[in-house]
């Protein structure tokens, strides 16, 4: 079973920061927080914002981060969307 947010909880741990205290700066439980990383809840934008900004995600990274499953969108010069 592919890991949802494989991507995320690797970067958390490149920056020292463990699901313990993730929960802390976020005012959840544990179990929460699992299930926030295991995608059977949806992240809340408060979260995310805090993540990003505990690790050093920078706005065009928030996508590959929490948005795994969605596929790119290329608008070409004219504003069309291409797929």
């Amino acid at each position: 079973m592919r890991r949802k947010f494989l991507k995320l909880q690797r970067r958390l741990e490149d920056c020292d920061i463990s699901n313990d205290l993730l929960a802390v700066k976020l005012r959840m439980t544990l179990p929460t927080l699992r299930s926030r990383l295991k995608g059977t809840q949806s992240w809340k934008a408060d979260e995310i914002i805090l993540i990003c900004q505990l690790a050093d995600i920078r706005q065009d990274q928030v996508g590959e981060f929490f948005f795994p499953d969605l596929e790119p969108v290329v608008i070409n010069i004219k504003g069309g969307k291409t797929a």
